[in-house]
């Protein structure tokens, strides 16, 4: 509920997560709504970060709107807000298309500055960052249980801890190479066991409320996509293929019929979904499910794959410069690329002769990087004898967090859906920039799949998830850093 407004002059300005109404006069404001709820400026209450808010070191301490650069009173240069914009944020999938975080995290991270997140455990934990203003979630796929990062006093990760939030009636059995939630607006959606939930959270306290799956839904399918506002999840509905979406509380879960989605269309899992602006693919053993949303309508068909080819689903796909993905699979022993493309299309395989793993925006095969892997451009890495490498996250086109991973037989079963073998590799965390040289970010994992690391942007920093280890790594994001140091 809108809390009541008081009889004082309003002023509504832009702030970094979305419109806020500052209530008062300039220096004796008395209070600000945000995303329909009051925050405090009381700096005692602790809730001060939620909006940025600027200090300045002269007669008005403030607090001032961040959208204020100086002291409307003396003209004073007002202090930058602690901790980061809201745009940086960005968690695995995230945006699925590119494995890129918000433009804003242009920083770099600092293999000297690394340190470790206390984390809540023993746990499996995903993570989402979703809300308004954002909130760092974990959640434990098995338990069901929330957990908040809580900022600290001087910044988003200093003195900052975990709390439990809430356990939601919702489990997540799906591959780690399926899972993804949707963030948009003031909630996310999670892929439940059961179906698919909606989580709404406070902006203050991330309190959450779970909205349960449609009627008739007996379990997700595969990963939350978030597409033209609305999150949509494939699911198992009256033995056979839908589209769960979610718009808004009042809409609640509904359901669309997907072209083709017979029973057997129902019977596999797919792989976390791949959203350019207008369209989602979701890959999975036998076809792909496409989905596209227009106006008040989803548009959404199931293809089964042709000529007997099979997808890695273990491997995300690689977007190409045109906005079409590319889907690493199997034909007859071989390796090829089949676009995942909307329905009416003329169909695009390329064979290619090794095996690649991919962040979206680029593919990596051994210590070569490929813009396209049909491309002659290429960057060899300079490495051990005995690594390959595995993008986790693309800064920008020539900026990559990547895993340099040893030995090399086991490259296949790292990477791979259908042949992960659960050995150990020792994967060291790096910083791969425009050279071919690689920056060591002083952080070794070792663990059983590419799928058991996961990389997290939020509040100015990177994190990097070891989930077998259940540690979490953090650097914070530089504006000048080690870029082909």
């Amino acid at each position: 509920m809108t809390p009541p407004l008081p009889q004082t002059p309003a002023w509504d300005l832009d702030g970094p997560y979305g419109p806020e109404r500052w209530f008062g006069q300039p220096g004796q404001y008395e209070q600000v709504i945000l995303a329909g709820e009051l925050v405090s400026l009381d700096p005692a209450d602790g809730e001060l970060h939620l909006l940025r808010a600027r200090a300045a070191n002269c007669a008005h301490p403030g607090p001032w709107p961040f959208a204020f650069r100086f002291c409307p009173k003396c003209g004073t240069a007002l202090q930058p807000p602690a901790g980061a914009r809201g745009a940086e944020t960005w968690s695995s999938p995230g945006n699925a298309a590119s494995g890129q975080p918000a433009p804003a995290s242009t920083g770099t991270p600092d293999p000297l500055q690394r340190t470790e997140l206390p984390m809540p455990g023993p746990s499996r934990l995903d993570f989402v960052v979703a809300g308004t203003p954002p909130h760092l979630l974990a959640f434990d796929q098995t338990t069901g249980r929330l957990h908040a990062w809580r900022e600290g006093p001087s910044g988003v990760f200093e003195g900052g801890r975990w709390r439990e939030l809430a356990t939601l009636p919702a489990s997540v059995n799906l591959p780690r190479w399926s899972w993804a939630a949707a963030a948009f607006g003031a909630g996310f959606a999670l892929p439940g066991d059961g179906g698919p939930l909606w989580v709404s959270l406070s902006a203050k306290s991330a309190v959450p409320i779970a909205a349960k799956p449609a009627l008739g839904v007996r379990r997700s399918l595969g990963g939350a996509a978030a597409l033209e506002g609305r999150a949509l999840v494939p699911v198992l509905a009256d033995d056979a293929l839908s589209l769960a979406f979610w718009t808004s509380s009042e809409g609640g879960w509904r359901r669309a019929p997907v072209a083709n989605g017979d029973a057997a269309a129902a019977s596999q899992v797919f792989s976390a979904p791949s959203v350019n602006a207008r369209e989602a693919f979701w890959v999975g053993e036998h076809g792909q499910l496409f989905a596209r949303a227009g106006g008040e309508g989803i548009a959404c068909e199931y293809r089964p794959w042709r000529d007997g080819w099979r997808p890695m689903r273990g491997v995300r796909p690689v977007l190409s410069p045109n906005g079409v993905f590319h889907q690493l699979g199997r034909l007859d022993g071989r390796q090829a690329f089949e676009a995942l493309l909307p329905p009416g299309a003329t169909p695009q395989r390329r064979e290619f002769d090794r095996y690649v793993t991919s962040c979206g925006s680029a593919a990596f095969s051994r210590m070569t990087r490929f813009r396209e892997p049909w491309e002659p451009k290429r960057i060899e890495y300079r490495g051990e004898g005995d690594a390959f490498l595995v993008p986790l996250l693309a800064f920008d086109a020539d900026r990559f967090l990547v895993a340099s991973c040893s030995p090399r037989n086991a490259l296949l079963g790292f990477i791979d859906a259908d042949g992960a073998s659960g050995a150990a590799v020792e994967c060291r965390i790096m910083f791969a920039g425009a050279s071919v040289a690689l920056t060591d970010l002083r952080a070794t994992i070792r663990t059983g799949s590419a799928w058991e690391i996961v990389p997290v942007v939020h509040g100015g920093s990177l994190l990097v998830y070891d989930l077998r280890g259940n540690r979490c790594h953090r650097w914070p994001l530089a504006a000048a850093g080690p870029r082909d140091a």
